[in-house]
């Protein structure tokens, strides 16, 4: 994290106050405590005069909820060290959150310097969404094939699983995720709304058989059957139920 732009939750955490903890890790990355970092500044401090110093300056602004400072510090150090795609991922990441249309462009650019950087696939996926949800899922697939437990992608694509109804195979990414980050707020929530397996037993054929809803397929020995039916041409139980 000490390279990204505060990752979501440093900068959920931070957004909505006006002041950084003094015992909170500096945002910059440094390791340190904010007091004995940036917090620790008494009076006008040297103007940073490196990339990797305007960098850190920005993560700090940036978790202050000072996006406009944040990004002008960004394109400081973007044009000092061009060839560092960092910057320029972090660049589009304050540019997302203005909404602004070059966001994209500016992550793909980082994308063509560090064609294998996943956070800047995520990233990208994120911009891209509403405008382009095939698109969005296809960054977030190229980030799974360079890190197949990355659990930012495994949490969105999860998202775009379960809104498609593929509850089962959402599951599995959102449970995916969690092995990576178990205490991933955003995966532990829509976990909680995707509809979980239940066994339900078949009464005709006396097997137990996974299904998620009343309607949703199961596989038994009776032929095609959902959880209120086994097949058209089934007997039903002395109570009329199917399962028990």
């Amino acid at each position: 994290m000490g390279k990204s732009l505060l990752a979501h939750a440093l900068f959920h955490r931070f957004v909505s106050t006006s002041a950084i903890a003094r015992n909170a890790p500096c945002p910059c990355g440094s390791g340190r405590r904010f007091k004995d970092c940036h917090g620790g500044l008494a009076g006008p401090a040297a103007a940073p005069t490196t990339a990797e110093e305007l960098l850190r300056l920005a993560q700090v602004r940036f978790a202050l909820n000072e996006p406009t400072s944040a990004l002008e510090l960004l394109e400081r150090a973007s044009a000092l060290a061009p060839e560092r795609a960092d910057l320029w991922r972090e660049r589009a990441r304050v540019q997302w959150t203005f909404a602004r249309t070059d966001a994209e462009a500016t992550c793909r650019a980082a994308l063509a310097l560090a064609p294998t950087d996943v956070v800047a696939w995520n990233l990208l996926g994120e911009i891209i969404l509403k405008r382009d949800p095939g698109g969005a899922e296809a960054a977030w697939r190229e980030a799974l094939k360079i890190d197949p437990h990355n659990p930012e992608a495994l949490f969105h694509l999860g998202n775009r699983l379960r809104e498609r109804g593929e509850h089962e195979v959402a599951i599995s990414h959102f449970e995916r995720a969690l092995e990576r980050a178990p205490g991933h707020p955003g995966v532990l929530n829509n976990l909680g709304l995707a509809p979980k397996p239940v066994i339900g037993k078949c009464w005709q054929h006396s097997r137990n058989t996974p299904m998620r809803s009343p309607t949703s397929p199961i596989s038994c020995r009776g032929g095609n059957a959902t959880a209120r039916q086994c097949s058209p041409t089934r007997k039903r139980s002395p109570s009329g139920a199917t399962f028990r």
